[in-house]
């Protein structure tokens, strides 16, 4: 595995999210407890024990967030081998402020809605309560500062994964264009079609390649909803005040969307245009195999069949839909099951 300064990558970045966790959670506290009563009224969670309703504190519902995110981020890591945390921030030690400044801003239109929302249900609960509330929010910054941060980190591995897959997907496929244009170089029947074989060989290749490349980005659409559906399906749900009533519905939705999304942009400006120039070069070559044994002819008629099926976009998404996009297909229903098949609606309260 490779290292940065004797460290492997894993457990390099492994301690760059457990710092970011530890600030999480630690500001979290700091806002519940600079908050206090007017938190415990605004975020504790109902638990049902022995027949009666219990109220627990809504930082341990929110430290759940920062947790599970830390998973995802470890989980986004290990399925971006090219990409680490520590590798860019190596590499552009300056970005990270750039980020958190970016964040903080994001932060304080949120904090601000939230207080103004708050000023004006609350109202009658005083100027005190409004000054509480007020602290809580700056001491909660730096949580969900953390939270932004470890979101755009999560981007960045994919985006950097993308750029290095995409790299070698061209290199090869400059490749497997110089072996096709060769093709019309041969003559014998044997010659052209162990010709064939290597070329359709590589086009296979690089076809696992491109959906290889999009899995990580399935992979963390299915991790992301999976980690809604725990926080919005269980009593966790009423530390966050400010979450959408429909989130359960939207999520599943969204996630089929940016799959079949992604899935589409991928076919047409990363794999067809080579599987028609492949196909197309292969079946010129017909009349010459044609003088050939019959097993040539037959093995050819294999190959041109197979690339015209995934010349097509669904042929192509047949092949996208692998372990990856079945997680994803599957979160998203099981998203939508739970909603109870509904599409997203507006309230009318």
């Amino acid at each position: 595995m490779t290292t940065i300064e004797g460290l492997p990558l894993l457990l390099a970045d492994g301690t760059v999210v457990l710092y970011m966790l530890a600030i999480a959670i630690f500001f979290l506290l700091i806002g519940y407890v600079v908050g206090g009563q007017v938190m415990v009224e605004r975020h504790s969670i109902p638990i049902q024990l022995f027949g009666q309703t219990r109220k627990i504190s809504g930082f341990w519902g929110e430290a759940i967030v920062p947790i599970l995110g830390a998973m995802v981020l470890i989980a986004i890591h290990v399925m971006t081998p090219a990409a680490s945390l520590t590798g860019l921030l190596a590499k552009y030690p300056f970005t990270l402020r750039e980020v958190i400044a970016v964040c903080a801003v994001l932060y304080f239109f949120y904090a601000r809605s939230v207080l103004r929302q708050a000023a004006r249900a609350e109202a009658h609960r005083g100027k005190s309560h409004h000054k509480k509330l007020f602290r809580a929010y700056v001491a909660y910054g730096p949580y969900c500062v953390t939270m932004y941060v470890a979101v755009a980190a999560g981007f960045a591995l994919l985006v950097f994964q993308y750029m290095a897959d995409a790299s070698v997907i061209s290199a090869q496929r400059v490749e497997i264009l110089a072996q096709l244009n060769n093709l019309g170089t041969l003559h014998a029947p044997e010659q052209i079609q162990g010709a064939v074989e290597v070329a359709y060989g590589n086009i296979l290749m690089n076809g696992n390649l491109v959906a290889s490349s999009m899995n990580p980005v399935f992979m963390m659409i299915a991790l992301i909803t999976l980690m809604i559906i725990i926080v919005t399906r269980t009593p966790i749900k009423h530390a966050f005040r400010e979450l959408p009533r429909s989130i359960t519905q939207y999520t599943g939705i969204i996630a089929l969307i940016v799959f079949f999304a992604l899935t589409t942009i991928t076919y047409y400006y990363s794999y067809a245009a080579l599987a028609s120039h492949s196909l197309k070069s292969i079946s010129n070559l017909r009349p010459v195999l044609a003088h050939g044994r019959w097993e040539i002819m037959q093995r050819f008629n294999e190959i041109v069949i197979d690339l015209e099926h995934k010349q097509s976009f669904l042929g192509f998404a047949t092949m996208v839909v692998n372990e990856s996009g079945v997680a994803v297909i599957g979160m998203a229903l099981l998203q939508w099951a739970l909603s109870g098949f509904q599409l997203p609606v507006k309230n009318s309260d």
